[in-house]
């Protein structure tokens, strides 16, 4: 949106200034066709990718999974206008019902309701206990941020003497989460899942809207790190 915005700053440029105007809208294209090139979004996301799939050794010194809400489906029409769980979501509750099938380690669900309507925890719940067949001990319902989902977790892992967890979420988020989680005191061992990977059968990959938001996910986990950091 920022890129098609720029462009038609350098339209209004244009009117004045041609050169300038029209050296705006060729780099906001070409930057907006390069980001939509799946190459770049996978270089983009594996610069993030920073913690590798989770060991069975670190699995063990576990005393929880943590799974991080990832938004909703809003209002799905084919769910009679429910309120269900988001694709990237359903990768990471998938994720953690597979890790504790391994383990049997209990599960916390963490996501509040940033946008109203039912909380992402409520619905991670609905889906691991009745699609997975896994239980969930705990259910985080208050937290509107990465940072809200540590600080809130922790309120409620606190309670049953647990330290230690499994953080399930998306391998590009890995990063910015492990970091929050340790800043409240709590000892995190990385599950990433969602990686960056190629096509099957090579060929030429061609300019697309999922690569787009790959690359703008990415870039946006860039810079929320950066802030996360520098705080």
């Amino acid at each position: 949106m920022a890129l098609i915005l720029a462009a038609a700053v350098g339209l209004v440029i244009a009117q004045r200034r041609p050169r300038l105007g029209r050296t705006v809208i060729a780099v906001s294209l070409l930057v907006l066709v390069l980001l939509s090139m799946p190459w770049l979004s996978n270089v983009l996301q594996r610069s993030l990718e920073t913690y590798p799939p989770i060991q069975a050794e670190a699995l063990r010194q576990g005393q929880a999974i943590v799974v991080l809400g990832a938004g909703a489906y809003y209002g799905a029409p084919e769910f009679g206008g429910l309120d269900v769980i988001s694709r990237n979501g359903l990768a990471r509750v998938r994720y953690a019902a597979y890790l504790h099938r391994q383990t049997g380690l209990p599960i916390l669900v963490a996501g509040g309701a940033p946008r109203g309507g039912r909380t992402e925890s409520e619905i991670m719940r609905e889906v691991l206990e009745k699609e997975f067949q896994v239980a969930v001990r705990w259910q985080e319902a208050r937290s509107h941020t990465t940072a809200e989902n540590a600080e809130y977790s922790l309120e409620v892992l606190a309670k049953s003497d647990v330290k230690t967890v499994v953080l399930v979420t998306d391998a590009t988020h890995m990063p910015r989460a492990t970091l929050l989680f340790e800043r409240v005191g709590m000892i995190v061992l990385p599950a990433p899942t969602g990686f960056a990977t190629d096509s099957p059968g090579g060929g030429i990959d061609l300019p697309s809207a999922n690569a787009l938001e790959r690359s703008a996910y990415a870039i946006r986990e860039w810079l929320a790190l950066s802030v996360v950091r520098l705080r």
